[in-house]
């Protein structure tokens, strides 16, 4: 049901997954997704999730292979966006539309603690950062959501990401 998910996504954006073309999609019935997932919500969250963990390790690997901790998260964003733009579900997040995730209220508050743990190899390589951890955590999540948003020709190369970032994590930092 996943892959059912990720290929709707993929092909039609986030109106396109409802639980009755997941249903199709995968060869079960309604109940089936009702009863393994509990809504379209949860099984939307969890496909994406998938992806996103597909991504991480790539992500990780740029921004660990650093010697500050700006150049971690100036690194680990312009990896995040790269992947973003490379995977079809995880473009469909660039665009406005309905259904679309990030766009509801709770993206930050359900982005914090994930935010939390990707960046936690950063905060264990530089421990002096510990009294600023949610600050960064929660500038981090920001940023990233409105590069997400706001896609524009300043960010649109990695040079551009990486020069509009800079300014705002270097100042908590």
């Amino acid at each position: 049901m996943i892959a059912g998910a990720l290929a709707l996504i993929a092909a039609g954006g986030f109106s396109a997954v409802t639980v009755a073309s997941v249903a199709r999609e995968s060869g079960v019935s309604r109940q089936t997704v009702y009863t393994l997932f509990g809504s379209k919500e949860a099984l939307v969250s969890e496909a994406v999730g998938t992806v996103a963990l597909r991504v991480l390790g790539v992500i990780s690997d740029q921004a660990s292979a650093t010697d500050t901790p700006l150049d971690h998260l100036l690194e680990f964003a312009v990896a995040a966006v790269t992947e973003v733009r490379r995977d079809a579900v995880l473009t469909t997040l660039l665009f406005a539309n309905e259904g679309n995730p990030i766009y509801l209220r709770e993206t930050v508050i359900r982005g914090i603690p994930i935010a939390h743990e990707l960046l936690a190899p950063m905060f264990d390589k530089y421990p002096r950062l510990a009294d600023k951890r949610d600050r960064v955590v929660e500038l981090a999540v920001r940023l990233g959501i409105s590069v997400i948003m706001f896609d524009s020709e300043a960010v649109r190369d990695d040079e551009g990401l990486r020069a509009f970032l800079r300014p705002p994590l270097a100042s908590i930092l």
